[in-house]
């Protein structure tokens, strides 16, 4: 499964769903293109969520989780951040607490909450069927 950073879009990784290991790489011009998904850094640690055929998968450093109907992320915003958790049938699988960047607001250019933190928008898009469906249907042509 190959993701492409969240901002820089010629850095790609390259991650073993069966092993969890990555390989960082850099591609020359956008790698939008030949990317399933996207991952960023939060506190040190890599977050990501990508497609392999038609399955997601979250990654959490070395650790990929297959996203099943049992899988459960939340969000939470307080007065130090957010806090992400993802459970499974089994417990907690990670909670993280960051604060995430500002997203860019100018004259020519206009970023989302979800353009700069990465465990938001996969909270998102894992929370909607419709979104899920578009990506697939995207990466599957």
């Amino acid at each position: 499964m190959i993701l492409r950073h969240k901002k820089k879009f010629n850095e790609l990784l390259d991650i073993d769903i069966d092993t969890g290991e990555k390989r960082s790489f850099i591609k020359n011009g956008s790698a939008i293109e030949g990317s399933s998904g996207q991952f960023s850094r939060v506190n040190n640690q890599t977050f990501g969520l990508g497609l392999q055929s038609i399955e997601f998968y979250l990654v959490v450093d070395n650790v990929v989780v297959p996203v099943t109907g049992d899988l459960k992320t939340t969000i939470r915003n307080d007065t130090n951040g957010r806090t992400f958790s993802l459970s499974g049938k089994d417990g907690l699988i990670v909670e993280v607490q960051y604060r995430p960047d500002r997203p860019v607001d100018s004259l020519t250019y206009t970023e989302e909450d979800e353009d700069v933190d990465i465990l938001l928008w996969s909270h998102n898009v894992l929370s909607s069927p419709d979104r899920m469906e578009i990506i697939r249907e995207t990466n599957a042509s």
